[in-house]
Order: C-alpha cells, then structure tokens, then sequence
C-alpha cells in the first residue's frame, strides 16, 4: 500500500506538477497556522480523590474539578548547588518578586472582569486551598519548622539535612475547573504564567514567544520581550552549549552553501538550491504540527537549537542524487521528457527511498532509547518524522518544481548538462556531519537540563489526600509544571567568591557577538557564492572531455561572450549576427522580446525570431506552424495595431453583391469563416437591388466618451452641472476641446449626477476617423480646464462607462453613438416568391413575433434582429475596424410590413451606433485598405472630412437589412438547417441553389 501511495505522489508530481505544488504549499500553510494558534488544551484528569481515596473516575462520577498548577524554583539537574541550595539568601531575598508576580498576575472574562489567583482558586470554607513554598520560606522558618515541614514533602525538594541544603522550592495552587468557563479562565492563567517575565528568574524552556498572551486570551507580538529572553538564553546557557550552537550553525550555512554549489554545477543558479531548502522547510513545519498533535511541542529556542542538527543529520544529497539522474536520463533529447523522467525514478527512487527509511528507524529507535532523556528522545522523534516527510516533499513538491524546470527549458538549444559538468559530493562532508551529530547528542546527553520532576513528587506526597479529606468526589487534573530557575548572579558569587553581574560579565556577550559574526559570515559567504560563475571549472572539465574524445579543440569555438555580441551588434548591424546569437542576447537581457523589431530594424527577421522564442513554452513548433508571418507588411502594424507579432491570420473575405444602395453599385467585403453567410447576404442583395435598392440616412453622427468625477459634496458637482449646462461655460469647454484636434467638433455634453460623483458624456464629430483616440484627448484637455475653476474636483477615470464602449447601453440605444443611420427598401411580391422563396404574410408574421416579441421577452437591449453583428462584424474585420465595438454597433432593429395592399414587403433596419472610420488603426493595413477602395471610401474624404466614415456606415446599415432579409426568409421557409447542412457538409454545394 505504501509503494502505491509513492508511486501516486510521482505520477501526481510528473503529471500535474502545478498542482502538487500548490497542494504541498497549501498542506504547510495550514500546519503552520495551525501550529501557530494551537493552544493547549486542559490535561486528562488522573484521579478522582474522596475521604483520602483514590477512586476511578469511569465508575465515579465527580461534583468539582481541580486544576492543579505547580511553581517549582529550583536549579538544573548536574548542576552543583550553592550553599543552602534554595534557601542560599540572594534567592530567598529575590522570592517576593516572584510571589508578587504570581499575585498580580490576572485574566479578563467575557465581561471584561479582572480575575486574579484569588478569584480563580479552589476554596474550602471560603479560602483559597493552596500550599505555598514561597510564603513558607518567606516567613523566614526556623529549623524546627523545615524539619516538621520535610514530613509532609510539600515545600522543599530534594532536602539534604546534613548539609542544610534544599534542591527546590515547590508551590502548589489549585484552581477551579468545575464550569467551562472557569476551565478557559484557568487555561489562559496558566499560559501567562508559563511566560512570566521576572528579573532575577527565569523560565525553564525559554519559550522565546514571539507574541504574549493578553489577559483575555488573544496573542500580541512582543519583540522586546522575546530579545530579553535570547540575553537570558545566553546570559544562562553553558559555555560548551555556546560553542556547539555556534559550530553547528557555521556547519549548517556550509552544507546550505554546498547546496548551491553543486547544483550550479547542473546549470541551476538558484531555483533547484531554493526548491530543496523550500522541500524541508515545508517537511519540518508539517513535522512540528505532527508530533504537536501526539503532546510533543518545541519552543522556537530549542528548534534554533535543533535545526543545525536536522540539516546535518539529513543533508541534501538526496535531491542532488535525484536531479543529477533526471537530468543524465533526458539528455538532449526533447521528446517524451516525462516518460524518461520516470525512468529515471524507477532507478534512484528505492535507493533513495531505502536511506531514507534507514534514517527514520534509526532516529525513531534512538528516541525510544533515549526516553530517559526527554529532550534528546524528543529531538530525535522529531528527526524521525522529518526524514519521513522530507521524503514526501522531496518526491511531490521538489518533484514538480525539476519537472517545471525542464519543460520550461526544453527547448533551450543547450541542456544544463552541456554548460556544466556535473561533480559528485564531496566525500569529507559525510564525516563532518557525522562527527558533530555525535558531538551534539553527546553534549546534549553530558548536559541534558532539566528541573526536579514535580509531578512525581505530587503523586508521591500526601498533599492531595490532606487537602480533599472529607470532601466530595473531584476530578484533579495536574498542569504541567512551572519551573523557574535563579538568575546565576544571585548565586555565584556565594561559592565561587566572584561578583558576576549580568553587566559586568563579558563571557556571554563575546559569545554573542562570535555566534552573530558567524552567521554574518555565514550569509556573506553565501551571497559571494552565489554571484561567481564556475566558468573556469566547467571550461576546463569541457576541454578535457574533448581531448579524452580525441576530437581536435580548434574546430569548435568556445561561446561568444554576450558582451562581444551586444559590440557586435551595435557596430556592424544584425546582419552580422545569426538566429542563435540574436536569441542569445534577448535570453541574455540585452533584447528585451518586444523590442526586437526596433533593434534589428528587420521586421519579418524579428517575428521569426520572435516565433523561435515562444515556441520553447508552445505546445507547437511556430517556426513549423501554419501560421504564416512572411510576405507581410510589419510597418503598419508595429507601434499602431498589434505588440509581440508572430505573424498574422489569414481570413477568407468573400463579396455580397452587387448591392444597389443610395444609386450607387457596390460589392460588399465580408471577411468570415461561418458558411453561408455570405452568400445568404448576396441573397439579400438581390432581391433589395431587384426592387429598386436600398435608401439610407443618416440620422446623428457623434462619437461619445464619458469621464467620472468626484466631489466633496452633492452641492459643489450641481454647480458644475449647472456651469456646463449654461450656454458661457458649455462655449469655454468647447473652444479647450476644439483646441486639440482641427477635426474634432464637440456638438453635446450631457451631465448626470450619483450622489457626489459626476458623469460627463462628451458627444464629437470625428472626421473620418472612427475618433475615440481624439475624442479622449479633448476630453482630458476640457477636464484640465475644468479642474482650474474647481480645484476640490478629482477625476476618478477618463473612462466612467458613460459612454458607453464595447458594453451594451441603454443610453446608445437611446441616444446613440458613432454614426445613427436608417435604412429602407421595398421588395415586391414577385421577388420574395421568386428570389427569397416565402410570401409577404410569412416574413411580415415571422419579423414580429421574432424580432421584436422574441427580443422583448428576453429582455433584449438594441437587439430587435436576426443577426445584424453577424454582417456587421464581418464587414468591421474586412474594412479594419475594432471588431469588440460590435457590442454596441450592432444594435439593431428591424421592422417589416406589407405594402400597396399587401402585395409587397417593406423592410427597413434602423442602427443607431455604427462606431466606424476610414483613417487610423487597423484601415491602415494593406488588406483592409484594399476592401476600403472597394467601397470607394478609403482615407478621409478631401473636400468634405467625415463623408468617408458616413459613407461606410450607410452602406454597413443597408448590407445588415440585406442579411436581415435573407435570413428571415430562409426562417420562415424552413431552409436555415437545410441550406447550412449542403453547405457546411458537402462539397461542392450552394446556398443560393436552397
């Protein structure tokens, strides 16, 4: 089941490598956030005690429950004792500071009320139930009283009568767990007390909590509190631990060094090193929220402490071993990359898999070994489970990342394992490493620390049995002991006869200074390795290789430098220069790949190269593609229609016509792939030009933009509104918007008001440009001057979707925007039988209950049509308009009736935003210039400027009615299906024959 799973996690990390990524990555956040907020829960009561008698709780049911909280001051095991041990008098005068702070320390309740120990203990007959060492021997006891005290084994610790001398000072408090309440009070009470801050003791884990707990629970960060607790650390840590910390962390920079240093001999800089220290962080975070599940927790002090460890004890030449044989496996070779990438696992995946079991049942049975001392049997059960779930992120998220990392670059002309010859790992740093593991739980084992088990000397005593005699049954739960140790200064100098005041020892802080010079050192080291480039090594590996080979080293040149090839390029042009060498300066950073039409001054050549490019992260080979990008004139489009060309789109463009409208002839461009269309248009054409041809009008021509301004008040955007609306201030915006352009007009500015927010629709002639480009100018030189006579304005956006562009309004329906036309055409009876094979009662039937009872029940907005963006856009591709304005230039509504006594059928389309122009953008292009002279309206007119642009759209509007037309009469006939099936599916075939 276990090799299923693995081979699960590969095919996952091959297959779907993006997201194995985010899964893994998404699997440590949730641990650390759990680990983060992870509070700890109220302990599993041992015993319930009644008439000083054990009973079991699963046969008893208990009234009460009690919490019992020990502070225990005592010293650190192996550690010789000074004179009087607890009771030497520098800590005795220092005991009413703890007392004190364990007397004020208090909690918040939901109502805001300040509990303290008072008013969260255990009372009999009104008082606190507590057993305080610290008042014993504050009362400043005689010898009979100690004596008579040591019977009952509830104040001192560890008491050697001979030498008058005590090992530890217990307290006992009991707090009431009865109610849920009470047991959340008790909870955070307790957490506080775990991280009191006291000036001459100081905890025994050194927590090192980056946040504090607030008296109502919630968490704040405390730096200060946290660099008090680091001096103390060092202030009280042993010398020999100091140095070990200090090597280890040296140690630990140098294998993350040599990290990068052997994978920049498989042409990775940076990626893979960061992947595989980015692999174990996440396999350490899931680990630390693992064992905190099964009650093993490590403080951040002992993890910085243990870090050093794991990163020695498991290293990193498993993922080295990894990506080296992924690498040798896809060779140069670019096709099937995954399947030899799992070739390449079924190789080293058991070797690898097989160390690091060995690793886990190793760490895993020195832990259970080592249970007599805590902290290496934790230490080790934490490794354990490291190297187990290093070893899945190894193969699930650094899996993903090497996978990435070749197909990105599969289509690089080198492979990594060109540029760089490969090394194996140093043989000396296995022996390092294992030395100083050894040392390290050797060290940790001579000098393992701890306090007096306090837990056992409650159970051990009669306490509970004296304080619950006679009561009824409670449950007593015991917390996991509070030790506080004495500062050093309290009482080195009673033994060793020297004054050791934390200011005035310099040990420690020289210590300190040596462990942050190391990791400086450390850092520097690492940030220089990363910037040098093993060019020397890897030329030299390179030469030998081919003279091993026998080949002659003259008859390949070694690779230009890029700085050689930028000289190159500057002074002899891009002629002098191949392919491979202009893609080696853009993959250089010396041609930006938008640029290269403008540095190589050769447009085609850049678009191929270009296409050379993409194609590394293409699922298809552009420069073997059907896309075409030669024979084409760049020019036009660099700068004005399209950025990062890699060729252009070819689209049939057929004709409908000839088309009768106005009295001129026309054959209508239409560039589309949707069978039928054209030619059901050409239908339209002939039956409109058989009755006599199409009449326009142009009804409004304005181009619209519409800007969102703000005010501070409703008050002050009226104002505006009614300036502009006033016939002076509408003449001054005028002459400013005028000023921009000789062929922009502003004809109408029409205001609405939201609140304190403005909404301007600037209505233009344009020429024969379609205008928007003009139009935004004017606007926001019209806002400038507007914004000098009210200073308070502030411009949200030039573009408010007032106007409204590429969107469907109500208001274009309404008021229109581009150019309003109107068409008409009256086809006799004879025509709509012979030519469009219906009647006039069909068409005039079909038109209303479609068009218009149809669009009206589905809400539609300009849309009373059959397919008007259907003829519209064809003819907006063709001509080199913006396709998206179709939106709304497709508006349409198209009415039928019959005529001079129903014999014929009259039609007529009416579109109010036709947003169309004959200069500028995509008309510029040789193809769409072509289809503009077609219709006799490329360029601006010369005498009349905009005729152009109004001509097109009337032509626009009459060849959408003939599309109408057609349509509806192939709807009403039933020979939509027919005519799409004979002419889609079968070649060759006709629509107009259906």
């Amino acid at each position: 089941m276990l090799l299923g799973h693995l081979k699960t996690t590969l095919s996952l990390a091959l297959n779907q490598p993006l997201e194995t990524m985010t899964l893994t990555l998404l699997l440590a956040s949730v641990c650390y956030f759990s680990l983060h907020w992870f509070g700890r829960s109220l302990p599993v009561p041992f015993t319930v005690l009644s008439n000083a008698t054990a009973l079991d709780l699963s046969e008893n049911g208990a009234s009460e429950s009690v919490l019992v909280e020990q502070v225990v001051v005592s010293f650190s095991k192996g550690q010789e004792l000074p004179p009087y041990g607890i009771m030497n008098p520098a800590i005795v005068h220092s005991i009413p500071d703890l007392k004190t702070a364990i007397d004020d320390l208090y909690v918040v309740d939901d109502l805001g009320n300040s509990l303290f120990l008072r008013d969260l203990c255990y009372k009999q007959y009104g008082e606190c139930v507590l057993s305080s060492g610290l008042e014993f021997l504050m009362s400043n006891p005689s010898k009979d009283q100690i004596l008579e005290s040591l019977e009952s084994q509830s104040y001192f610790v560890n008491f050697d009568q001979q030498e008058w001398r005590a090992g530890g000072l217990l307290t006992t408090l009991y707090l009431n767990v009865s109610t849920p309440r009470q047991q959340k009070l008790a909870r955070i009470w307790g957490e506080r007390l775990s991280t009191l801050a006291l000036k001459h003791f100081y905890v025994e884990d050194l927590s090192m909590n980056f946040q504090k707990i607030l008296p109502d629970g919630r968490y704040a960060y405390d730096l200060a509190n946290s660099w008090k607790q680091l001096l103390q650390l060092f202030t009280t840590s042993h010398r020999s631990d100091l140095i070990i910390i200090a090597v280890s962390v040296f140690l630990m920079q140098a294998t993350i060094i040599n990290v990068f240093v052997n994978f920049r001999t498989l042409g990775s800089n940076f990626t893979l090193g960061f992947a595989v220290l980015m692999s174990s962080t996440a396999a350490l975070v899931v680990s630390l929220f693992v064992v905190k599940i099964f009650g093993l927790a490590m403080n951040p002090v002992q993890l910085f402490q243990a870090v050093p460890f794991f990163v020695l004890a498991l290293g990193f030449e498993k993922a080295f071993k990894l990506t080296r044989a992924v690498y040798e496996a896809v060779g140069e070779d670019k096709t099937n990359m995954r399947e030899r990438i799992q070739q390449a696992l079924h190789q080293v995946a058991p070797g690898i898999g097989f160390d690091y079991a060995t690793e886990a049942l190793t760490l895993l049975g020195t832990a259970a070994v080592a249970s007599s001392h805590s902290h290496i049997g934790n230490l080790c059960l934490l490794a354990g489970v490291l190297a187990i779930l290093d070893c899945v992120f190894l193969f699930s998220f650094y899996l993903s990342v090497l996978t990435l990392k070749i197909e990105l670059g599969r289509k690089s002309k080198t492979h990594p394992l060109k540029k760089a010859q490969p090394k194996k790992m140093k043989s000396t740093m296995p022996h390092i490493k294992l030395f100083i593991v050894l040392t390290f739980l050797a060290a940790h084992v001579i000098s393992a620390s701890g306090s007096v088990d306090a837990v056992s000397i409650l159970n051990e005593s009669s306490l509970l049995e004296t304080v619950f005699k006679n009561t009824n049954p409670v449950s007593v739960h015991v917390s996991r002991p509070h030790v506080f140790l004495p500062m050093p200064h309290l009482y080195e100098g009673a033994f060793e006869k020297v004054n050791l005041e934390p200011h005035t020892s310099s040990l420690y802080p020289t210590l300190l200074v040596v462990l942050c010079m190391t990791l400086a050192a450390g850092s520097l080291l690492m940030s220089k390795t990363l910037e040098t480039k093993p060019v020397v090594e890897i030329k030299k590996t390179e030469e030998m290789k081919r003279m091993d080979s026998g080949v002659d080293i003259q008859t390949k040149k070694p690779e230009t430098p890029l700085e050689i090839l930028e000289s190159k390029l500057k002074e002899e042009g891009q002629q002098s220069l191949s392919d491979d060498e202009i893609i080696s300066l853009v993959d250089g950073g010396k041609i930006a790949p938008y640029a290269l039409e403008k540095t190589l001054q050769d447009y085609t050549r850049a678009v191929a190269i270009r296409r050379l490019l993409i194609e590394r992260t293409s699922y298809s080979k552009l420069s073997e593609s059907l896309l075409p990008y030669d024979h084409y004139d760049y020019t036009k489009v660099l700068g004005v229609c399209c950025e990062n060309v890699i060729g252009y789109m070819p689209i049939p463009v057929g004709v409908a016509g000839p088309f009768k409208i106005d009295g001129q002839i026309y054959q209508i461009p239409m560039a589309t792939t949707e069978g039928c269309l054209v030619a059901s248009t050409s239908r339209g054409c002939k039956a409109i030009s058989m009755g006599g041809g199409a009449v326009t009008v142009l009804t409004a021509d304005g181009m619209s933009r519409g800007p969102v301004l703000s005010f501070p008040s409703l008050v002050q955007g009226s104002a505006l509104k009614r300036y502009v609306e006033d016939e002076g201030g509408y003449a001054f915006l005028k002459e400013a918007f005028e000023s921009t352009s000789r062929f922009a007009k502003l004809k109408q500015i029409k205001i609405r008001l939201a609140g304190r927010l403005v909404y301007m629709r600037f209505v233009t002639q344009t020429g024969d440009a379609m205008g928007m480009n003009m139009i935004s100018k004017g606007t926001e030189k019209a806002l400038a001057v507007l914004q000098e006579r009210y200073p308070d304005m502030e411009i949200i956006a030039l573009s408010g979707n007032y106007c409204t562009d590429k969107k469907p309004a109500a208001i274009n329906w309404i008021e229109g925007r581009g150019k309003s036309v109107v068409s008409e055409a009256v086809i006799p009876g004879s025509v709509v039988t012979k030519v469009l094979k219906t009647t006039v009662e069909a068409m005039v039937k079909l038109n209303i209950n479609k068009n218009l009872i149809g669009s009206a029940m589905a809400g539609s907005v300009g849309g009373f049509n059959a397919h008007a963006a259907n003829i519209l856009t064809a003819i907006y591709i063709a001509t080199g308009q913006d396709p998206a304005q179709n939106v709304e230039s497709s508006q349409c509504i198209t009415l039928m009736e019959a005529v001079n006594d129903g014999q014929d059928l009259y039609i007529s389309c009416t579109m109010p935003c036709i947003e169309v122009g004959t200069v500028g953008g995509g008309t510029t292009l040789g193809p769409q210039s072509a289809c503009l002279e077609m219709l006799g309206v490329k360029g601006a007119h010369q005498e009349q400027p905009g005729a152009n642009a109004q001509r097109l759209a009337r032509i626009i509007c009459a060849s959408v009615m003939a599309g109408e037309l057609s349509l509806c009469a192939a709807l009403a006939a039933g020979h939509l299906v027919k005519s799409h099936m004979i002419h889609n599916r079968k070649q060759p075939g006709s629509c107009i024959k259906t």
